[in-house]
């Protein structure tokens, strides 16, 4: 073999100890890498269970009093089933089949002969969470959801993630709340009006009439701008009085006057309508320096009158009942809500004193048209144009 022969074996083998070289440090370097991505899962999940921690646990089964969680340890960690009372957006079904995670309190670990009970809670974690998001609604006077959960002697109770809060019945509505069951179970949106965490313990109040007011406001403005004679709404009776009714015609209250509830005469508005009742309006007239907007309810196409030249044409026979007599004569219903007028003088061949010398309430009669009016709403009719009802002994003294 020649020199130049070995020269060159000899780099061909140092040239293949290189790469064997640098295979083994990449091995290595894979090797430790390996290593440390394991060591740190490994430290990742060892448990850090101890009293008074806050941990991550997954929710895998419940029971009628307690939902079992799994928090990385031999033994499952327990909650009471009721403090997902508190949360009834919570879908306990669903959270076991996806084994949804949460946080919860570490409240106690003890050792017994049936082993290791770890103690949890979720609402401690909720709790402080939810505290924190309900004194920043409270500073910056931003409207929560809240759940009514039950009902108080002066008003109910809501949640707000496990924080309890109180809604005085005055604070419910815009108007006085007698009846507080129907609240139980809905939701609620409120302002904070009261948040005093220096309390042993935690006190909040809301209010739903605040945000309601704060609402009502901003439609009123935007009404006033808007509002014209002939404008219909829809709105809703608030209150009644002797005199009408006012309706929220969308952050305005209008009144409706008992005369137009009805064609018909009426004593009161609660014949016609209920607070609360939904009724459909029109602007009659408005003052928007005085702020007072007069309502039409009654319709003139329901008037029982609209047509009545059309239906009792002067001349024609009509048949009725005697509702109400005064003085001057007796009206006589000729149909549902027409009541036509019989003047005393109309009654008899003879002059009468007052009308119920020969009529009563209730008695049918027939009598001729006289005078029709469909502006007027009036019709004038004859009994003795017909059948005139004379008193007793006329005949005898006209033999």
């Amino acid at each position: 073999m020649t020199e130049n022969e070995v020269v060159q074996n000899q780099q061909e083998v140092q040239e293949v100890q290189e790469v064997q070289e640098v295979q083994e440090v990449q091995e290595a370097q894979e090797a430790q890498e390996a290593t440390d991505i394991s060591f740190t899962d490994f430290i990742d999940n060892i448990p850090h269970l101890k009293r008074g921690a806050t941990v991550r646990g997954a929710i895998i089964r419940y029971d009628n009093d307690t939902v079992y969680v799994d928090v990385h340890d031999k033994s499952e960690g327990r909650i009471p089933r009721h403090e997902f009372e508190g949360d009834p957006d919570f879908d306990l079904e669903q959270a076991v089949q996806n084994h949804t995670e949460i946080d919860v309190y570490v409240r106690n670990i003890r050792n017994s002969d049936l082993g290791k009970e770890i103690i949890l809670s979720k609402a401690r974690v909720d709790f402080g969470k939810y505290k924190a998001l309900i004194e920043e609604a409270f500073t910056q006077k931003t409207p929560i959801n809240v759940k009514v959960v039950n009902v108080v002697k002066d008003g109910v109770i809501a949640t707000y993630g496990g924080v309890d809060i109180y809604i005085h019945r005055t604070q419910l509505e815009m108007g006085m709340v007698n009846d507080l069951e129907p609240y139980r179970g809905k939701s609620l949106d409120i302002l904070v009006t009261q948040f005093d965490p220096d309390k042993k313990r935690l006190r909040v109040s809301g209010s739903r009439r605040a945000l309601l007011a704060s609402e009502r406001k901003g439609k009123a403005e935007e009404l006033w701008h808007t509002i014209e004679i002939g404008n219909e709404y829809d709105g809703v009776v608030r209150s009644l009085t002797d005199f009408g009714a006012f309706v929220d015609i969308g952050g305005v209250d209008g009144l409706v006057h008992v005369s137009e509830l009805s064609w018909n005469r009426i004593r009161h508005p609660s014949e016609v309508v209920n607070v609360g009742d939904q009724i459909h309006v029109f602007v009659k007239d408005f003052d928007p320096e005085k702020k007072r907007i007069s309502l039409g309810y009654k319709r003139s196409a329901d008037d029982p009158y609209h047509d009545v030249e059309t239906r009792f044409p002067v001349g024609s026979i009509v048949h009725g009942v005697v509702v109400r007599m005064f003085p001057f004569g007796a009206f006589v219903e000729i149909a549902p809500g027409v009541d036509a007028l019989c003047h005393i003088s109309q009654i008899a061949n003879v002059r009468l004193s007052k009308p119920n010398d020969v009529l009563t309430e209730g008695m049918e009669i027939d009598a001729r048209v006289l005078e029709v009016s469909n502006d007027a709403r009036r019709v004038s009719i004859s009994i003795k144009e017909v059948e005139p009802i004379n008193p007793p002994g006329y005949e005898e003294n006209n033999i």
